[in-house]
Parts: structure tokens; sequence; C-alpha cells
């Protein structure tokens, strides 16, 4: 039911907001009520008989007659049943405040008590599982208020309606007031004075005209309904006609009727949002699948009753603002088709029908006048942060307080703003909108819970969502989001997102995608952050100096915009560096990274003396806020080993890390010795070798570049080999005797 909370605001804050009646375009959250009357129940005083969970009704027929501008009904209803569990009294709603006249059952008049709201029709026995009831229910009184509008408005209408939801309906006629069992089918048989009409559920199947210059008008269903959506509304009407034509039923149309005040004046007002209710029909038909009661009709019947109301097949319109219209319509979807299974998860009704709305502006943005889909979400984001808490979840005690199911911040506003955040956590509008169309395709024609939704939305996105309705649906509060940002080379910025929330002792914090814009004289983007810790770091691509940056621009998160702050220049840097030497003579080299950028890599190098390095391997960089690496090789000499980073820029700049010096004390069995030094001619090499041999003689200049190589069989024991140098140019070299396993023995020398 849209909006009808609002009213309880209202009403409790003594503030008042009216809409022209013949309005083409204002907004429609802002409606008066003419009754001042507030609709509400405590789960005390409202109490449900367990033996009416016994029997499943299949068919109800009201026959009532009606006055318009009057509250007064004389009615019947009757019920088919079929019993589902061992009963002995037939037991249903009716307000104490109606008559009784008789009750009959299966054609049999029967005896019947009536007490706290309640009709009991004792059975003289138990009837069994299946046993088939035609309960038919005689009965007249002044409705309540609440549950039948009544008056004349300004535009001359003159009308009576009625308005169930959510524990009205047994105010004007007998209902079973459990949501889980759906009537399969009914007839509304409405007799008015001669000059006026009755608008109702289904087909119009006949207008009959009675003595006494009356004329009834007989409607007829067979789509399961629940039990607060059939509905009566009587008045001086006219008549108005268009068609939808989804593309699923091709080339097939759907009726839609329009029953407003017989007045030129009024249809001239309001032809051109009327119009729009086919189109709007088709969108919905392609976002949520074809339209649930395709084999029947769409409708609006006009009445003052504060809003509007999503009555199956005919909607109850205060006016026709294409909002309104839009959302009533979406109900069709979103609480007809498929109906919340406790009044606890009313935001799958009320949610989804404004974010109806949402997505009428986003697809049809040529009907709408001065309304856009950012505006119309910041405007929502607005109010749900005008308190600091609140959660869509409606906790069991608070299940038979319409103030609390009906409040327009929460089961509204925060639903759709959350189902919209869904899409964006999603990330994928196919796949969006399937889970809408399959959700809604599971549960057609039943009832549904939001534990259901959760599951079918993680079952086809792929996604983990225990977060998102943790910290959403039931957590309560919303985020500020501040960010640090950093110049990171020519083309990088480092961010640093942080967030506080505004009730930390309910939700301390909010995970999830945070869209953030970026522009600058040549670029501008938005990029999606996936927030999962605060002081979260992200490194992107971005060439220039940021101009602007903003947090969500197109009000994907219901969230605060806190400081944004430069904070210069940052290079990249290598922390916990660190090279240790384990007992098989392995280094264990390992580093972290912070601030990377996309293109960078590693190279590690070593040296012997701490002057020529030579490269050991080169290690990709993972462009990630922080990395962490490790490399080992094998020393193959005794003594020191100078080891350090270099830092490959994708620019073609370099950087070091400091050397750190590691100490190989690992003890080799060979040993040289070589004379003179420094020498001419011919070194004498003398190699004192243990149980393995030497067999490659290799001369290195100082750059680590091999200049001379000799294949060589020493053996074990004492070995004296002559090596000529006189080929070298002046200046350092070393003479490397390197073993099968790789191990080297190495000495420096001077070629003179």
């Amino acid at each position: 039911m849209p909006y009808f909370l609002l009213l309880a605001l209202l009403l409790l804050t003594g503030t008042s907001y009216c809409q022209d009646e013949g309005a083409l375009e204002k907004e429609s959250k802002h409606y008066c009520q003419r009754s001042g009357y507030l609709a509400k129940t405590s789960q005390i005083s409202y109490y449900q008989y367990p033996a009416m969970l016994d029997y499943d009704l299949n068919y109800l027929r009201i026959e009532a007659e009606l006055i318009p501008g009057n509250a007064f009904i004389q009615a019947s209803a009757h019920y088919k049943a079929r019993v589902t569990a061992p009963l002995d009294s037939f037991i249903i709603e009716l307000s104490d405040l109606l008559t009784v006249d008789s009750v009959r059952v299966n054609g049999e008049r029967f005896s019947f008590l009536r007490s706290a709201n309640h009709i009991f029709i004792p059975a003289g026995k138990v009837l069994q599982p299946g046993v088939l009831l035609d309960i038919s229910i005689y009965y007249q009184g002044n409705v309540a208020a609440g549950a039948f509008y009544k008056g004349t408005t300004a535009s001359g209408l003159t009308y009576t309606a009625s308005l169930s939801e959510s524990f009205r309906a047994r105010d004007w006629f007998p209902a079973k007031q459990i949501l889980e069992d759906k009537i399969d089918s009914t007839d509304m048989w409405i007799t008015v004075p001669a000059g006026n009409m009755a608008g109702s559920n289904g087909i119009l199947t006949d207008s009959i005209v009675l003595p006494g210059n009356k004329r009834q008008f007989r409607w007829k269903s067979r789509y399961p309904i629940n039990y607060y959506l059939p509905s009566v509304a009587v008045g001086n009407y006219r008549e108005y006609r268009n068609f939808a034509k989804p593309a699923g039923i091709a080339p097939d149309s759907i009726l839609i009727q329009h029953f407003f005040v017989n007045s030129n004046t009024y249809f001239n007002n309001n032809k051109v949002n009327l119009d729009k209710t086919p189109r709007f029909l088709e969108v919905f038909s392609e976002l949520f699948g074809t339209y649930p009661f395709k084999n029947e009709k769409y409708g609006h019947c006009q009445a003052s009753i504060g809003g509007g109301m999503e009555h199956q097949t005919m909607s109850t319109m205060q006016n026709f603002g294409s909002t309104l219209i839009a959302h009533e319509l979406a109900h069709q979807w979103w609480g007809d088709q498929v109906t919340c299974k406790q009044w606890n998860d009313i935001w799958l009704h009320e949610g989804f029908a404004t974010y109806g709305e949402y997505l009428m502006i986003e697809k049809l943005p040529t009907l709408f006048t001065g309304v856009t889909t950012d505006g119309y979400m910041n405007e929502i984001h607005n109010s749900v942060k005008a308190s600091a808490g609140g959660s869509v979840y409606v906790a069991d005690s608070m299940a038979y307080d319409e103030s609390r199911i009906f409040d327009f911040r929460l089961s509204y506003q925060k639903g759709a703003a959350i189902l919209h955040n869904l899409r964006l956590e999603v990330g994928n509008d196919s796949v969006f909108f399937h889970i809408l169309k399959s959700f809604l395709s599971q549960y057609s024609q039943g009832t549904a819970t939001t534990e259901a939704f959760k599951q079918k939305a993680e079952s086809i996105s792929g996604k983990e969502l225990d977060f998102f309705f943790d910290q959403w649906y039931y957590g309560e509060g919303y985020p500020t989001h501040s960010i640090d940002y950093f110049s990171h080379g020519s083309d990088s910025l480092i961010l640093f997102i942080n967030q506080s929330v505004s009730m930390p002792s309910k939700t301390p914090f909010f995970k999830g995608i945070l869209p953030v814009r970026i522009t600058s004289s040549q670029f501008d983007s938005i990029y999606y952050f996936n927030i999962i810790s605060n002081q979260q770091q992200f490194s992107i691509y971005f060439p220039g100096n940021p101009s602007n940056i903003s947090i969500d621009p197109n009000n994907w998160v219901i969230n605060n915009s806190g400081s944004i702050n430069f904070g210069g220049i940052l290079p990249i840097s290598i922390t916990n560096w660190q090279a240790t030497k384990n007992s098989d003579c392995v280094a264990q080299v390992s580093w972290t990274a912070q601030y990377e950028v996309p293109g960078i890599s590693y190279t590690v190098q070593f040296s012997k003396d701490g002057f020529i390095f030579s490269d050991l391997a080169e290690i990709p960089g993972k462009a990630a806020a922080i990395s962490h690496y490790e490399y080992n090789f094998q020393m193959t000499e005794s003594g020191l080993y100078y080891i350090r980073i270099r830092l490959n820029e994708g620019n073609g700049n370099y950087s070091y890390s400091e050397f750190m010096a590691l100490n190989n004390d690992c003890i080799f069995p060979e040993n040289i010795t070589l004379q003179p030094n420094p020498v001419s001619d011919m070194i004498q090499l003398t190699i004192t070798s243990g149980e393995y041999s030497v067999s490659e003689i290799n001369i290195l200049n100082m750059n680590g570049s091999m200049i001379y190589r000799r294949k060589e069989n020493i053996h074990a024991g004492i070995n004296q080999v002559n090596i000529p140098v006189s080929f070298l140019p002046k200046g350092s070299y070393v003479l490397s005797c390197i073993a099968p396993s790789g191990l080297a023995l190495r000495k420096r020398f001077v070629k003179r």
C-alpha cells in the first residue's frame, strides 16, 4: 500500500501535504488524508484462532449493495473451502461493528457465535481433511473509517472505496487475514444506484439493470488473490480505456480500464498521465516478466484514500501522478503476484514498488517532467539519512504495528535504496533483472520471504550476500566516506578510503562497492572500489592531476561524503626487506612493496665484492596496494654475498634498495692457490680437491663477463694446472674453479 504510512507521519507530526487532483506532474509522495483516521493494531489485541489454519479458501463471491458517499454495506460473502486438518468449527474474521443476519453451510442454515471480531460456526462434528464446505454469510452495517473511504472531492466525484491493507479486510467482509492462504478465485457483484459505476478485480462480465433504479456490476477474477486485495470502489465514474502490448504476448494486448469522475475537465487534465500506463506496463513486463494477470486487465479507480492502493488488477488512486501510477502498477508483481509471507517482509512490496518508480524514470525519461534518476535517488537517500538509524527488517514484536510496517522512510525508501545498491553489488544488469524475474516466477501466485529473495540473488549472481543483507537489511545506519589521495609516478594515484558510520553499535562497518569519480582536464572516469576494511589502499591508473574527486556521484549507495584531501607525491616503498641463509647454503630473499603501480618489476642482484652486481632473477610486480615477495638461490661460494633489489619502473626509470651482506660460512672441501699474483704470462694454479673433482676453470672480468673457459678433469688430491694469461689486458680478474655440483671457488688476481 504505497504512501499510506506517510499519513501516519503526517497525523503524528501535525503537518499536512496535499496534491491537486488534476496535477499532471507532482511527486507522488505528497498526499492529503480526508478522514484523519489511522488504522493501528497491536500484536496484543490482534488474535487469530489456530483453527483458521485448518482450512483452505478456494473461492469467494461478495454480493454487496453500496451507495457512493455512504459507508453502509448490505452484503453476503460466499466461500468455498476445503478442510486441511480435523476441524469442528469454521472460524472467520468479521468486525463486531457489522451485523450478521444469517449463516448457511452447504445450503443449510447454521447457528453461529460472535466474539472478538470473529464468527464461529460449529460443524456439529469433526470434519476430516478433504471435506468441501460452501459457506454463505449475510451481513450489513456501517463500515469503519479506514476500511471504507467516502465523500465528495473537489473535482465532483462522490465515492465510497475499500482499503483493506493490512488488517482491515474484516471491517467490510468476512475474511481470513492470513497471508499464506490466497483465495483461488473471486467474483465481486456490486450493486449501486443508477448513474454510478462500480470497479473491482478481474474482468467486468456483466452490467445488469435491477429494480429500484439500480445497476449491478459483476467482476470475475480467476487468479489467486490475497485477503487484503479484493476491492470495491463506487462513484459517479466515467470509463476510459487504452491497451498495453507487452512483447511477450504479441500480437495480443492487455486492456487498461480507468474509472474516474465523470468530468471532461478532469479527464483532459489527466489524460496525458493515464496514457502513460500502457507504456509503463510494457516496460515492467520486460524487466519483471509479463504482466502476471494478462488474461484479465489492469485498471484504476479514483478515490480519495490518501495515496494509492494496489488492489489486484485495479488500483485505487488518489490521483494520477506519474510516479504513483508506476508505483501501484509495480505492485501487481511485487505484492500481488508474489506476496510477503509475513508482514515482516513488507519491503518486498513497498521497497520494490518504490524502486519501480525509479526504473520508469530511468527507462522512460521523456515521460517524466523535471525528474531525473540521480535527483530521485538523492532525495530517497537524504530522507533515509534524516535519522541516524532504523532497520528495514521488521521485528516479530512489531509485525502487527502498521505504523512500523508501513514506515515510509524504512520500508519504502530505504527498501528501494538497498535494492538499487544490490544492483550495483551484482555488477551486471542482465543478472540483476534475471534475479527479479526468477524470484517472481518461482513464487508466482504464492508468498515468499526476504531470505528466499536473498538465496535467489546468491544462486544467480554467484555472490555471497550475507554481509550485504546483514548491514543494509537487518542492520542500521549508513557510512560516511573520506579519501586521502597521493600522486604516484606520472600516471597513477594512490587512494586511502576511510569510513565512519552513523550507528556504530548496530552496524560498525559497511562493506561493498563504492563508486568514485575522478576528473582532470584530460581525463574523466568512475572507478568502482570494493571496500572491505577501513583505511583501505587502492592504486589506479590516472594520467594528469585530478581537478575533482566525488564519492558515489550517481547515488548508488546510501552514504555521506566526508573530506577529500591531497597528500602529495608518494613513491613506491620497499619494506620488510631481508636476506637469510639456511643450512643448505640457500639465500632466502624477501621484501614487501607498498603503493605499486602497473608495469613495475623487481630484479634480484648479488655481488661478491660489493661493487660488481650480477642479475639473479626478474620478478613482475603485482600492482597491489601491499605486495609480498620471496626469492631463493643457491650460494656456490664461501664468504660474503652482497644482495640488493632493483625496482624497474614501467617508464624505464629504476632505483635500488639498500644492499644486505650475507655471510656464507658453508665449508667447501676444496682449496686453491695461484702464483704469482700479480702475473704477466702464466698462472701456476694448485688445487687441493676433496671427494669430488673440479670440472671447469673460468676467468671473468670485473663486470662478471666470462673471457676464458677451460674444461679440466681434476681428481681428489693435489693438482697443479698452468693457465696462460698473456693475452689479457692489464687489470683485475677473477679465476673461478667450478665443481660438477655447481659450487665455485674463486680467487682474484691482477694482470700486469
